[in-house]
Parts: structure tokens; sequence; C-alpha cells
């Protein structure tokens, strides 16, 4: 079996319970009929949130933060969604040494693996001014409410993962001036993209992985010869 093209990893700390509710929806998102033309696999969702040797560890590694087991695969593509919760902030606050290198691992694979791996934090509290803002300031955040139009705040969360096309946000793009312009007012941060469009704007690749995901869905549309 191939390795996914994309895999996205949701993570919160157990204790911030709308980590739970947003790692759902994106696992029916992505699992659910939206995605059910693509090849199986293409596309999975994980969750990381309970600890991994014990309930006070930081939860099982990411791919990026080591080699895998049993020969396993790597994704072409990793999306971290980190939840920033209030348990969070305090778990970095206190001084939890697990947390504190999970995230700063996040932060770093961002930073120095950009074509592979993407972060896109999701807010739930404010933390400004804290150690997990430290690490994740930089990163642009998903689900960032406009000013000009009303929309749900799942629908925003989605909306800035999915990786198809997208004459939605165009639309709303055409709707929402305030869409275009560099920053959004959130403490100046833009509006993320998609994880596709992203790294399909940085990396200068034989297969982006939009067109990697056309040709899942239309095999035979692709061959060779």
């Amino acid at each position: 079996m191939l390795p996914p093209v994309l895999e996205i990893y949701v993570v919160w700390h157990p204790r911030d319970t709308q980590g739970a509710e947003i790692a759902s929806e994106v696992i029916e998102h992505f699992h659910g009929t939206t995605f059910s033309g693509l090849i199986g696999g293409a596309v999975e969702v994980f969750t990381r949130s309970a600890g991994w040797k014990d309930e006070d560890d930081a939860p099982r590694p990411l791919p990026f933060m080591g080699p895998l087991p049993n020969g396993v695969a790597a994704p072409r593509f990793v999306a971290v969604v980190p939840v920033v919760g209030r348990q969070l902030v305090f778990a970095l606050e206190d001084g939890h040494a697990g947390w504190d290198e999970y995230l700063k691992a996040i932060a770093a694979a961002h930073n120095d693996n950009a074509i592979a791996v993407r972060a896109f934090p999701y807010a739930v509290t404010d933390a400004a001014g804290t150690k997990l803002d430290s690490y994740l300031r930089h990163i642009e955040q998903i689900g960032i409410a406009s000013t000009f139009v009303a929309e749900p705040a799942a629908q925003r969360r989605l909306r800035d993962l999915d990786p198809r096309p997208r004459a939605a946000r165009r639309r709303l793009r055409s709707a929402d001036p305030g869409l275009r312009q560099p920053h959004q007012a959130l403490r100046g941060r833009r509006r993320a993209p998609s994880c596709l469009d992203r790294a399909n704007a940085e990396a200068d690749l034989d297969h982006p992985p939009r067109r990697v995901l056309r040709r899942e869905r239309n095999p035979a549309r692709h061959r060779l010869g």
C-alpha cells in the first residue's frame, strides 16, 4: 500500500475539551463523503492528546520527530493542527518538559522542513505573551474570524485545511475585502492557506501535492504512455 499523500495530526492537551471536538470535525470532514473519491488512504487524519508513556506524558511522537517503526513509509506531507487551549498554555507555563519539547519540535519542523511539514495552529484561548505563543506566534493561524462575513467557526477551520480547489474561497474573498489584505486583525496575522496550497506554493516539485491528489482521484487520466 502506498504511503498517504497527506497526514493531518490534531494535537491538544487532554484537559482542553474543545480539542476532541475539533479533531472529530476534521476526521469527519476528511474521512466522509467529501473525500470518498480518493484512493484509500490518500489523506489520513490522526489525533495526538493522551500521554504516550503515562497519563502525564506528552502524546505519541509525530512522524518527523524520529524514525518510523517497522519500515513504515513516511507520508509526503504532514500537517499539524495544535489546538491552543488553556490547559496546553498552563502546561508549558508550569514547566511540563514533555509538552514543551513536543510543541517546540512542531515549531522547529515547520521552520526547518516547511515544504513537507506545516503547522496550522487554532486558538481557543488567548496565549499572547506565553511560552506557547513564543513558539507559534510566527506561524499563521487557521479559522480566523472575518469582520465582514459571518461564518461558523467549524466551517472556517475546515476551509483553511481543505486541499480541494476553492471557488467557494474565491467567492468569499470577493465578498470580504478584508480577506484580500496582507494581514488579518488578530494580532496582525494572516489567514492561513490550506496544507496543500502552502506546500504547492513553496515547493518546486515534480508532483505538487494538489496534482498528486488529482491523480489519486482519477488514476486512469494520469497514466503514462
